[in-house]
C-alpha cells in the first residue's frame, strides 16, 4: 500500500514488479475517471496498453456490483489482459476483484474515497437474485491513494467509512471473545491500529446535541452502516430472524435506533434495549458468590474458558 501527494506518476515505474506484461485493463466509473482515472490512464499510457471500461450508472446514478454485471463485462472483454486496474472504492473495486479472480489475473487499486474497509479483502460482495451475497475472490497486489483526492470525495463516501470504522471495535471483540472460548489464534495488531482512530472519530458525538450538520451526517452514516450489517446476516439466515435487538449505549440515542429501525424492521421485529447493565450483571454475581451459588474463577487468558 502506497499513500501520498501525486502517488500516480509513481504506479508506471512500480507496475513491472508487480504485474508482468503491458496490457492493463483499467475500471472507473464517471465520478473516478474523473478524480483520477482519465489521469492514471494518461499515465500508464507511455509504458502500457490500456484499455479502459467505464462503468455506466443505472437512472439513479448508482452502479450496482452484480453477478450479472461481472458477466457482461466478462463477455464484453476478451482475455487478453495482463492484469486489472480499479480507480474507485466500493463497487469499482468489487466488480474488479471479480473479474480479475474470474480471469485469473492480478489488479491493482487507486482509491478515490475512504468509504469503506475493504480494499484489500480476499471477499467480494455481489448482488445475486436480489441479495447481496459474497463470495471467494482475488485480493490486490498493491493499494494506491493520493490523499488530495481522497479529501476532495463526497463527503457522505467519507463519512461512510467513518461509520464503518467506528464498528470494527466489536469486531475485535468478537475475535477475542472467540480466542478465549475456543482457542482461536487472536492478533492485537488491528486493535492498536484502529484504537487512535477510533477515538478520533467518537469525538464527533457531542457535536450531535449542538445540531452541528457534520456529526448528523455521522450519524445517518453510522446507523446505514449499522442497518447493512444488519441486512447482510440477514441473508446470510435465509430471512429466518425472529426479532433484531439494539442495545447498547448508542440505544440511549432515539434518532439513532429510530433511523436503524426504519431501514430494517421489514425483516423482523426491532427492539431496544438501552445500556450495557454490566454494574447490575456485577452485582448479580457478586451476590451468587457470597451466597455460594457460583465460585469464583480467575481467568489468566492461557486456557480456553471451560
Amino acid at each position: 500500500m502506497m499513500i501520498e501527494h501525486n502517488v500516480v506518476e509513481r504506479i508506471p515505474g512500480l507496475l513491472p514488479s508487480l504485474i508482468p506484461g503491458e496490457r492493463i485493463l483499467l475500471f472507473a466509473d464517471r465520478n473516478t475517471w474523473t478524480a483520477a482515472g482519465e489521469r492514471l490512464s494518461e499515465a500508464l499510457g507511455e509504458s502500457h496498453s490500456v484499455e479502459c471500461c467505464l462503468l455506466r450508472d443505472d437512472s439513479s446514478g448508482h452502479i450496482h456490483a452484480s453477478v450479472d454485471l461481472v458477466e457482461e463485462i466478462l463477455s464484453a472483454y476478451p482475455d487478453e489482459y495482463d492484469g486489472l486496474a480499479a480507480v474507485g472504492s466500493g463497487t469499482v473495486n468489487d466488480l474488479t476483484r471479480a473479474v480479475a479472480h474470474r480471469r485469473e489475473r492480478p489488479y491493482f487499486v487507486l482509491a478515490t474515497a475512504a468509504s469503506m474497509n475493504g480494499y484489500t479483502s480476499a471477499i467480494v460482495a455481489l448482488l445475486e437474485n436480489g441479495l447481496k451475497t459474497t463470495r471467494a475472490a482475488t485480493p490486490p497486489v498493491a493499494v494506491f491513494a493520493d490523499p488530495l483526492v481522497l479529501a476532495e470525495a463526497p463527503a457522505e463516501l467519507t463519512l461512510a467509512g467513518l461509520g464503518d470504522l467506528i464498528s470494527k471495535p466489536y469486531c475485535g471483540c468478537d475475535w477475542k471473545i472467540a480466542s478465549l472460548v475456543r482457542s482461536e489464534y487472536h492478533c492485537d495488531v488491528p486493535d492498536r491500529l484502529l484504537s487512535v482512530p477510533f477515538a478520533l472519530a467518537l469525538d464527533i458525538f457531542p457535536k450531535l446535541a449542538d445540531g452541528d450538520p457534520e456529526a448528523s451526517r455521522l450519524q445517518c452514516a453510522m446507523a446505514y452502516q449499522v442497518s447493512k450489517e444488519i441486512g447482510a446476516m440477514a441473508t446470510v439466515m435465509e430471512g429466518k430472524v425472529d426479532a433484531i435487538l439494539i442495545t447498547g449505549g448508542i440505544a440511549h440515542n432515539p434518532d439513532m435506533t429510530g433511523d436503524i429501525k426504519k431501514r430494517v424492521d421489514f425483516i423482523a421485529p426491532v427492539l431496544i434495549y438501552p445500556g450495557e447493565d454490566e454494574m447490575r450483571a456485577l452485582a448479580q454475581n457478586g451476590l451468587l458468590l457470597r451466597s455460594g451459588k457460583i465460585n469464583a474463577r480467575e481467568y489468566t487468558g492461557e486456557k480456553p474458558l471451560r
